[in-house]
Order: structure tokens, then sequence, then C-alpha cells
């Protein structure tokens, strides 16, 4: 497993969501010390989306609980580990604190007034028996009812600390395996637990061949097909992918153009926000493999076809003149058979003295993956050694090459430190460092000869300290051969045979499919796959080629689910791809844009269109990124939002109004008296013609009427109303 690390950033995010959780509740109690009733808590107004955004890329998933309709005694926020969800394991797909493990973090403020953290499990009838089934019971709650559990008496002075038990607990939390949270009779013999020491180090989900991204306009989808694109080529994930961008940057560094390079320095000595410098270096990478040719990118659209998307017949001129002699017809490959070519042409290079640029990567993968597995390895190792230090109060003994035995007597922080079992303390030391990078060495020097590395091998030529520290941590390696052999079946460092190419579809469901991928709809499958045990190859119609699909190209769509006018997507394809739903993100906008809540103006519209239309028809968080000013978003409505809306509801104004909260961007056109006359007898005397009123009449409390408060028109009823309304006859 790659543990979970946040830099400082990131770290200040966390605490903001969890300042915007305990306020929440706080503000509340206050209103019930004050009134005496129970308060009620607004669901929009919840940090549940904010956090889902954050913590996905470490592969958690949270659902806030607050009570229903009323402020419960015990408000909490559960944290999901998103790869126990779903069918066999207990855990239900959906997240839920009735069944199954999380990470509780609640605020207890009718009696205890803490904040609690803990691992913990359902503790309510079928759920708890359910988790008492899982072998994962007996390592996380059995030993004391829950493995860790902490209580602060303070947010603010305690938050660093609540983080960093939140980092520990998500750390611990995910070193259990997958199957061990299953029921007892749904996982095999080989993942039933013995001890801790056995936990495999890595259990990343495999990606699907055929993925589509979709959701409404602006939720970023193209936007998002970048660091999706990056995640394949890099096979990583969430923050580790940023770590790994940076270093694949590094060694193709001389190979981007300089002029971009100096772009991305401007921004970090600028002190530019990291998402933006992370981004330029991601769209740097993500164009150098784009020129490479290991990423294609096409846009469907009504009028494309098999001939441009596959292979078609194109005439070409053999002189000047245009004589039927000198006009001549050729086969001319499209996008998807020149990246499948592309695709399989890797297996046949092969120069041991004249490297390919591929080649290059090749040898750099193998490197990352002996990087990779001597850290995870190492983190083992001095976990290894302060469970020694428990049991026998020292962290192990070693040999020096003169056969001496010395006593380790500190790991920390950058040194491992020595003394003879009965003497005074050795003044030399061995740096941690020292001791991972000479073993990368050693390991890295075996796996490119093709050989196991041998105990007597090891550390020839370097110095006793750092040869005894070599020699322990080989025989931790060999002696733990459990954990060592699920890290050797997944992890040991060996030369990719096959690497990754990426086609990009945008706008998929805007093109005809069946006119486009003809007969090849059946060969993207991945079990038709080249290599694969069910293959299929067909022979193309105008080359007359035999022509299959290789299981290293991914392809990686967008659809946009508003688009009307397009057919719904062919049900041949959608059987062959895995779907990933992007929606609206309020999160990720501004609360103060000129005195508006951007958030609590997206939440409100697209809750009343996805009750007039559907959800699918929402309006994506795109749209207000990078608001700043009152021009700004006055521009944004008359320009994208309200055409957007009168697409939507075919220029019915009424219901864009509704959506609008009746805010006074729309009025009601008078008639003229004769115009109604002479047309009252073809139309409905009752309905309404509007107009949008003039931009720059929309002040803030335009913007704020459409997620707060009562609507203009509720306004002026009740600025009518009598004032002996109420009065008794």
């Amino acid at each position: 497993m790659e543990k979970i690390e946040w830099n400082e950033e990131q770290k200040q995010r966390f605490q903001n969501l969890l300042r915007e959780f305990v306020g929440l509740v706080d503000d509340k109690v206050q209103e019930w010390k004050q009134t005496g009733r129970t308060p009620t808590i607004p669901k929009y107004a919840l940090c549940q989306s904010g956090l889902n955004n954050f913590l996905a890329q470490w592969g958690y998933v949270c659902r806030v609980s607050v009570g229903s309709g009323y402020l419960s005694d015990e408000p909490a926020i559960a944290f999901f580990r998103q790869d126990i969800l779903g069918e066999e394991f207990v855990n239900l797909e959906k997240p839920t604190l009735q069944q199954g493990f999380y990470i509780w973090l609640a605020r207890y403020w009718r009696n205890l007034e803490k904040i609690y953290l803990c691992i913990g499990r359902s503790v309510r009838g079928d759920g708890e028996e359910e988790c008492q089934k899982c072998p994962a019971y007996d390592i996380l709650i059995k030993p004391n009812g829950a493995r860790y559990q902490e209580s602060y008496d303070d947010l603010e002075a305690k938050i660093e600390e609540i983080t960093n038990d939140f980092l520990y607990f998500a750390n611990e939390f995910k070193k259990i395996p997958t199957a061990y949270f299953r029921p007892s009779g749904t996982h095999s013999q080989e993942t039933t637990p013995h001890t801790e020491k056995e936990l495999p180090m890595n259990d990343s989900p495999k990606i699907p061949l055929n993925q589509i991204l979709y959701g409404p306009p602006g939720t970023g989808k193209t936007y998002h097909t970048i660091n999706k694109a990056l995640e394949i080529l890099l096979d990583k994930q969430g923050q580790e992918l940023e770590a790994e961008i940076r270093k694949a940057f590094e060694a193709l560094k001389l190979e981007i153009p300089q002029s971009s390079q100096a772009g991305i320095e401007r921004e970090v000595d600028d002190k530019i926000r990291a998402e933006k410098t992370n981004r330029a270096y991601a769209k740097l990478l993500f164009d150098y493999y784009k020129d490479q040719g290991r990423i294609g990118f096409v846009t469907f659209h009504q009028s494309y076809g098999y001939e441009e998307f596959v292979e078609g017949i194109k005439p070409e001129m053999n002189g000047k003149k245009k004589t039927s002699e000198q006009v001549r017809y050729k086969v001319e490959d499209g996008i998807f058979k020149r990246m499948c070519k592309g695709a399989r042409d890797l297996e046949s290079s092969h120069d041991k003295d004249h490297k390919t640029p591929n080649q290059v990567e090749q040898s750099m993968a193998v490197q990352e993956s002996v990087d990779s597995y001597i850290d995870r390895l190492f983190e083992h190792f001095i976990d290894f050694l302060r469970k020694e230090k428990e049991q026998n109060g020292h962290y192990g003994l070693v040999k020096l090459k003169g056969g001496d035995t010395l006593e380790i007597t500190s790991t920390e922080p950058k040194t491992f430190r020595f003394k003879y079992p009965k003497g005074k303390e050795v003044k030399n030391t061995a740096s941690k460092k020292t001791v991972k990078d000479k073993y990368k060495e050693f390991y890295t020097s075996h796996i490119q000869h093709g050989k196991v590395p041998e105990l007597e091998d090891i550390g020839k030529g370097t110095k006793s300290y750092i040869w005894a520290m070599l020699n322990a941590m080989m025989e931790f390696e060999q002696k733990h051969s459990k954990i060592q052999q699920s890290i050797q079946t997944t992890n040991t460092p060996q030369a990719p045979t096959q690497i990754p190419y990426i086609l990009i579809i945008d706008e998929i469901n805007r093109g005809n499919i069946s006119k486009i991928f003809g007969e090849l709809i059946t060969l993207i499958e991945e079990s038709k796959r080249i290599g694969e045990e069910e293959a299929l190859e067909v022979s193309l119609p105008y080359s007359k080629e035999s022509f299959g699909v290789p299981k290293n190209l991914y392809i990686l769509a967008t659809m946009n689910t508003a688009d009307r006018s397009i057919a719904l997507l062919d049900t041949a394809l959608r059987r062959r791809f895995s779907f990933v739903e992007m929606m609206p993100e309020p999160s990720l906008l501004s609360t103060d844009c000129a005195g508006a809540d951007l958030q609590a103006l997206l939440e409100a519209m697209n809750a009343r269109i996805e009750f007039l239309l559907d959800r699918g028809h929402t309006i994506g968080h795109a749209y207000f990124l990078g608001l700043d000013s009152l021009k700004g978003l006055q521009d944004c409505f008359k320009n994208k939002i309200i055409p957007l809306l009168q697409e939507y509801f075919y220029d019915d104004h009424a219901k864009v109004n509704a959506v609008l909260n009746a805010n006074g961007m729309l009025k009601d056109k008078n008639m003229d008296g004769t115009l109604q006359r002479l047309l009252g007898d073809f139309i409905d005397t009752d309905k309404k013609i509007y107009q949008i009123t003039e931009t720059s009449a929309w002040g803030v409390d335009t913007f704020k009427a459409i997620y707060g408060g009562a609507s203009q028109k509720e306004e002026q009823i009740a600025s009518s109303a009598p004032a002996t309304q109420n009065a008794n006859p």
C-alpha cells in the first residue's frame, strides 16, 4: 500500500473542511441554547461534496450524518474505503453507517463537548453481526473494541493533531486487504489473516481498457482526460500521480521545448497555487506523449465515419495535370488503425545498442518499479525494527563483516546508530538514505541481469556498518517471504512487454457509432483483444489486412448527457465501456464572488433543474470557475447560463424564470392592447411573454435571490397585501 501523505496545502484544505463541519454543528448548538428547541439543519450547507472531491484521489469517500431534519446528538462524518464498497463486501455500494467498517469522526455536543475519532464499524443489529464475520474484525475491532480511538476537547487547539491522527488511521485502515472485508465463506483460503506482518503492501484497482466520462456540460470531462491519460501511462493515481508527473517531467526535460518549461519556472517562482503548477506540468507531459504518438485525440460528430476512423480510400494525384491516368486511389489509415499499429509495433523493437525512445521509457519504467518496491520494503523494514524494540527492548542485532555483533540503538530521524551489546555506543552511524540507495543499486544490478539477489553478494565494497544494515534488510526480505511473495507477484521489477497507448474520443455520443466502428465494435472488448484467450481478428474491407486490437490500447471517451441533438448511446457500445460519472462540484467554487455565494447559487439552480428535467441536464461548475467580480458574473449569466437554460427548456421562459427563482433577470413583456384584442381568439389570454432585463441592473442581490429569500413575485404579493389582512372582521 502506498502511504497517504499530505503537503501543507492539502492539510489546510482538509482542516478547512473540518472547520466547516464543526462550525455548522456549533452554530446550531448555539441556536439550541438560545431557543431551547432542537435545531434543524439544512443539508445543502454540509461539507460532504468538498470532502469527497478532496479524498477521492486517496481512495476514500465520506458520508456526513447530522440527523434527519434535526441535529442529532452525535453528528459525524464517516470515511469509507472506496475499494471495499459493493457486492460481497460487508460495506454496501452506497456508504452507510448501518453497514461495514469506516473511520468515524463525531462532534459530541450535548454531553461530552468533544470531537471523537476512531476506526469503527456498524453497531446495529445485522450490521454488527455481519462485521463480526469478517477477518478485518479480528484485526481492527476485537482486541480493544476499537483498535484506534482519540478524543479532542478543542478543534482549533488540536487541529494539527486531528489531521495527523486521521492520516495515521487512514493508512492503518488501508493496510487491511480488501478480501478481509468479506464475511467468512466469501473469501478464499489464501486471504485468511494470520498476523499483521502478512498484509500486502499494494492493492490498487485495475484500470479499465475502455472508459467513458459522462455528465452534464461544464463538469470538466475533457479537462480530466489529461490526468486520466497520465494515470494510465504512469500507472499511478491520486497524490502518487503528482509525484510521478514531476519525476517523468525531469527525466524528459531535455526533450520538452524550453519555452514551455520557462513558463513553468515562472509560475513556480511567482508562487502560483500548487494546483495550477501541477496542472501545467501535467499538460506539458500530456503534450509530449501526444507528440510521440502515445496519445491520440479525435472528436466525433454527425459526419464522422469509418473511413476517417479506421481506413478509407483517398484520391492521390501523380502529376500536375488532372487526367484519368494520373489520378489513383490509395487506402489511408484512420486514427484508430494508426494507434493500434503503434501499440503493436512496440513488441518487435529490440536493439540493445541503439534504444528507441520507447525502449528508453521501458528502462525508465523498470527503474521506477525498483524505486517503488524498495521504498515500500524499507518502510516495512523500519516498522519491523520498531516492533522489535517494543518486544525486546532494542531495535535488533546486526553482524559486522568481521563477525562482531552490534545492537541497533536508534532509527531516528535520519540515521541508524549502533553499540556493542555489552559495551559503550559506537560512534559510527549509517545514514538511512545511504542504506536505501545502496540496496536499490544492488537490487537493480541483479534485476537487469535477470538474477535473483543472493545474500552473499550484497554490499560488496561498502563500509562495514552499511554492509551490516544491508544484510539485515536482505534477511528481513527473505524471512518474511509471505510479504515478499505478495510484493514480487505484482511489484517485482520486470521489463514491460507492452507500453500503454491511449485514444481519447471527445463527444463520443455525437457520432453514429455503428457507422464509425463498424465490425470493430466487437474487437474492443477486453476479452477479444490480441493476446487474450478469446482474441479475434477481422479482415478489413479496403486493405484486406487481418486486423485486431492490442490489449495495450486504452480508449478514453467523454459524453455530454445534456446534448439533445443526438440519439441515445449505442447499446452495443454501452456494454463494452466502463462509465465514470462526473457531476457538478459546487465545493470548487467561491463563496464570495462580489458578495454572492456561487456554491449555494449553483446548488439551488441544479436542484430546480433536476426537478423540472433530470440530473443529466444540470449545470457544471466550470461555468463559474475563476469568476471574481460582479461584471464577470453578469456576463456569465447573460452569455452562458441563460442561453443554456433556454436550450434546456426549449425557450419555455416560465421554467427558466423558475430556475432563477424569479430573481428579476426575466420580466413579463406587456402586450399592446390592440394586439392582444386581435390575437385573443388564437392564444391563451394568460400566456406570458418574457424578455431579459438590462444586464447592468443585475446587482449582487439579484444573484443572492437565486438561492435565498423569497422570489420577486412573492415579495410583490406580500407588499401589496392589505394592512388589515389579519384583523378580526
